[in-house]
């Protein structure tokens, strides 16, 4: 009865452009997704809330796991969407994309304080030849298009988790990994919203970081390609993304 509330009390009245509403599912992630009074704010979210409110596209709001979104999505049982996802080619192949809503800054590596090797400032290459190091990476993730190419080629050590990226943080400064790639914007939230201080961690941009990659609003086929389409006006073109 509490779960069937709290999205109920998440629907927006807006006239539909199909037969149901659309489903629209997210995962806290700050500072990229946020539910705040009832609605999807955050760094992201917040561009996705106002381009269904633009675009006069009715929809209910879901909270649903990363991983529980690309199901559904591939399921393609229902108007599902989920917000802020890279485009690589598994997933063209299983949904349909809108414009980019958004694109990163460039990925950085995060380390523990006085790590003896990453204070050198080793590019990616570099960390991937070295056998001794451990990558945290998290299930089901994207870390774009360049990083999981080169993840899968040179096949670096890793250790793969499901925990959020405070965990993963937590990881690292008790040694239970020697880095992890993420985005500056996290970073920054991370530190200013944990107990976690920037002086317990070491970041930089190595050399040949990609850069940054553009986030979707990507949706089941079974949503019409009229609703891609109205969304698709209410997106202002973000460069280098397609």
């Amino acid at each position: 009865m509490k779960k069937w509330l709290f999205v109920t009390s998440l629907l927006f009245l807006r006239s539909a452009h199909c037969d149901e509403p659309i489903r629209l599912h997210f995962h806290e992630r700050p500072p990229f997704y946020i539910s705040a009074k009832g609605k999807l704010a955050g760094i992201v979210g917040q561009i996705a809330h106002d381009t269904f409110d633009r675009a006069n596209i009715e929809y209910v709001l879901l909270p649903t796991p990363a991983m529980r979104q690309l199901i559904i999505i591939k399921g393609n049982n229902d108007h599902s969407c989920g917000v802020g996802w890279f485009k690589n080619q598994e997933r063209i192949e299983i949904a349909k994309f809108t414009r980019a809503i958004y694109k990163d800054t460039p990925t950085i590596v995060v380390t523990r304080k006085n790590h003896p090797y990453l204070k050198e400032k080793p590019t990616i290459d570099d960390l991937f030849k070295n056998k001794s190091l451990l990558l945290l990476i998290k299930n089901g993730y994207s870390y774009g298009k360049t990083l999981d190419e080169k993840i899968k080629l040179k096949q670096p050590k890793t250790r793969e988790v499901s925990q959020n990226t405070f965990s993963m943080f937590q990881m690292l400064t008790s040694m239970r990994a020697d880095y992890m790639f993420i985005t500056r914007e996290e970073y920054d939230s991370v530190v200013k919203n944990s107990q976690f201080i920037d002086s317990q961690f070491f970041h930089y941009a190595p050399t040949d970081s990609p850069p940054g990659e553009c986030r979707y609003i990507i949706c089941s086929r079974q949503v019409p390609d009229s609703v891609i389409e109205k969304l698709n006006q209410e997106i202002p073109k973000i460069g280098g993304c397609d």
